[in-house]
């Protein structure tokens, strides 16, 4: 199955109303929660504490509508099954897989994903600073994070850059810095001091939610609704060593 078989599942209403004319109310719900279960989770046992628990009936009641409904399934090897559900199943486990390769496909062949052609596409280079012993060296090592740095000091990247520029090194706006641990990207941020440079690894870095959004009606006062609109969160570092700065640039 898929991870939408939560979500969805067929139902052919004219099929259903055709097969189950002559079921009651009750028994109506107790299948439609039986072909729920069946979609999610597989066939149910051939239990009847299970199958009473599956159509939320007392097992007394479920004894009284068990006749009615297991004529639409077949009990083998123990389990309740039924063809026409299995056909869905894996009709939806077939499109499912062909979207999941289309898609692996196209990003593979867009972002050249598993052979560092992403970081080549964003004008990244491998970093390899960063792992000094070969042994540790992963296989594909991540990219640096582009830098923040004030807006005038721009300047000053463009000048470093053009001290120590490679030979394919090209570019109309001078936004990178080439240097032994890779390019890195410098990102204007007008929120931050003129003289300090951040080194961010974004990935390291989450909103950790202490309180859960939620509201809660106030007073109304005329047509109008008020509401107030509580929550707590906070910024997590998840590696405090992950990023760094560089402080008092000329």
């Amino acid at each position: 199955m898929t991870k939408r078989s939560d979500t969805w599942m067929p139902l052919y209403i004219g099929d259903y109303l055709a097969d189950t004319s002559r079921l009651t109310t009750e028994q109506h719900g107790a299948y439609l929660l039986l072909l729920m279960d069946y979609w999610r989770n597989g066939p149910p046992p051939d239990d009847e504490d299970t199958l009473a628990a599956i159509a939320k009936l007392p097992v007394s009641a479920w004894r009284k509508c068990a006749p009615r409904l297991q004529p639409f399934f077949s009990v083998e090897d123990g389990q309740w099954r039924q063809k026409r559900m299995d056909a869905e199943r894996e009709k939806a486990a077939g499109i499912g897989g062909k979207r999941k390769a289309a898609g692996a496909a196209g990003a593979a062949k867009r972002w050249g994903k598993g052979d560092g052609k992403l970081c080549e596409a964003l004008g990244f280079k491998q970093p390899e600073l960063f792992f000094p012993n070969p042994e540790q060296t992963p296989a594909q090592p991540p990219a640096p994070d582009p830098k923040l740095v004030e807006a005038q000091n721009r300047h000053q990247v463009e000048m470093l850059r053009l001290q120590i520029e490679r030979e394919k090194a090209q570019a109309d706006t001078v936004d990178v810095y080439i240097s032994d641990f890779g390019t890195v990207k410098a990102v204007p941020n007008r929120f931050q001091r003129p003289r300090t440079a951040f080194a961010i690894q974004s990935d390291m870095w989450a909103v950790a939610v202490l309180r859960p959004m939620s509201t809660t009606p106030l007073a109304k006062t005329g047509d109008s609704d008020r509401r107030q609109l509580l929550t707590e969160f906070t910024l997590e570092a998840r590696q405090e060593k992950s990023s760094g700065a560089v402080r008092d640039l000329l």
